[in-house]
């Protein structure tokens, strides 16, 4: 895990994807091609569609959109819904609800920024079949006839079969523009890591994370801290009323030491 790097380590650490968890670099990136391309990230509706549940970037992503006051409509299979721990964190924390969608066709015409994920084929439990939920939502020319000519499609990549390759050419198409600025994206980072660049926040920063020890264990089987059990169990402060907390190394809830 990211945050067990950073715990041990006397040097930056940037996360750069940890599992299924979140991929922060890759939401900066996001965010700033959305604001590049259309000038705000309030107010836009952003349809979240594909693998929600085990697809890291749109965890991540999620929550800045709630942060600058986007609205998100999700749209992915059964059983791949956002995990209930980012919906709580995204009501609790940030007072946002989603909306969710079951058909890409009825809600296309309506969202400014359609980010596409692949379904996360490594990461699926065996009661999900892969060919079950592979292809169920794909975007092509013709579902695109339904859609505004200034949105934006974005993906994290890479893609499957997704999005069709006839929209490589689209003007909407921003998927390999979004790749290309991860570069400059992370360049910066770097920079303001080892502090030779300065950035000025220019809204309000959120509050430092507050974490606690408790007596409980992460729920999550696959959480570096069930299987490394040299860590001790720690967990963020999400909201002291309602109390809501959530495993510092994987985001998921704390249940009762057994």
């Amino acid at each position: 895990a990211a945050r067990v790097m950073a715990d041990y380590s006397e040097t930056p650490v940037i996360n750069g994807g940890d599992g299924s968890h979140q991929h922060p670099t890759q939401t900066l990136y996001d965010l700033y091609t959305i604001n590049k391309h259309l000038g705000r990230i309030n107010g836009l509706k952003i349809g979240l569609c594909g693998d929600l549940k085990f697809g890291r970037t749109v965890h991540s992503l999620s929550y800045a959109l709630a942060r600058f006051g986007a609205e998100i409509i999700c749209i992915s299979p059964k059983g791949l819904e956002l995990p209930d721990h980012v919906l709580q964190r995204l009501e609790i924390k940030y007072k946002h609800k989603v909306t969710y969608s079951d058909k890409l066709e009825d809600v296309i015409g309506d969202i400014d920024v359609l980010y596409m994920t692949r379904i996360q084929n490594e990461r699926l439990p065996d009661d999900i079949d892969y060919n079950s939920v592979a292809g169920k939502f794909i975007v092509n020319k013709e579902l695109m006839t339904k859609a505004k000519n200034q949105m934006i499609i974005l993906h994290p990549l890479p893609r499957v079969d997704e999005i069709a390759y006839e929209l490589d050419n689209d003007q909407r198409a921003f998927y390999f523009r979004q790749s290309a600025y991860g570069v400059r994206v992370r360049m910066a980072i770097t920079a303001v890591a080892l502090d030779v660049l300065k950035i000025p926040a220019t809204t309000g920063l959120e509050p430092s994370a507050r974490f606690v020890s408790v007596k409980k264990r992460c729920f999550n089987p696959r959480c570096v801290t069930n299987h490394e059990r040299y860590l001790a169990h720690k967990f963020e402060v999400i909201s002291d009323l309602p109390p809501l907390l959530a495993c510092a190394y994987c985001g998921e809830k704390p249940v009762d030491e057994t």
